[in-house]
């Protein structure tokens, strides 16, 4: 009997239309990268008719990973440092930082976690951390360095956009 890979979960926390953005570009653009990337965002994957927080909860829960999507306007985002609390209870919490600079986070309590600019070797840096997360189904470090210089176009180019 061959054995499922493991798949893992990450969230993706947005507050704000330019965070919540590019938490939708990383929805798309992550399991590209890597297939055992599960991503989840509120927006798109809480079903029609479902109960929001409930929903919301029982993601938090289950996240290996949360990408906290950080802009100059939701710093300071309730939501933000809650999710960001949540999720540093079950897994990594990892901030994305976009168009800011890590001195802005300092009276932050996002700025406790290792942080990520968005900008290629950065994020490439974070996709290597989440594949370490796969434990024994991590796949091998050149291969997710090809799929990334192969696909990173795909995400500077919306980011940039958003500039």
């Amino acid at each position: 009997m061959v054995k499922k890979p493991s798949e893992i979960n990450v969230f993706l926390s947005w507050s704000g239309s330019k965070s919540k953005k590019i938490a939708e570009i990383l929805r798309e653009w992550l399991p590209r990268v890597h297939n055992y990337i599960r991503p989840w965002i509120s927006t798109e994957d809480i079903h029609k008719g479902a109960e929001w927080s409930k929903s919301l909860r029982k993601e938090l829960k289950k996240a290996d990973v949360g990408i906290i999507c950080v802009t100059p306007d939701n710093i300071e985002s309730p939501w933000l440092l809650f999710e960001a609390g949540a999720l540093s209870q079950t897994g990594l919490v990892c901030t994305y930082l976009f168009d800011i600079k890590p001195e802005d986070l300092t009276k932050s309590p996002l700025g406790l976690f290792q942080l990520t600019h968005a900008k290629k070797k950065d994020t490439f840096r974070l996709l290597v951390s989440i594949n370490k997360a796969l434990g024994k189904s991590a796949i091998q470090e050149n291969i997710l360095e090809e799929n990334f210089e192969d696909l990173w176009p795909y995400l500077k180019g919306p980011l940039k956009k958003l500039k």
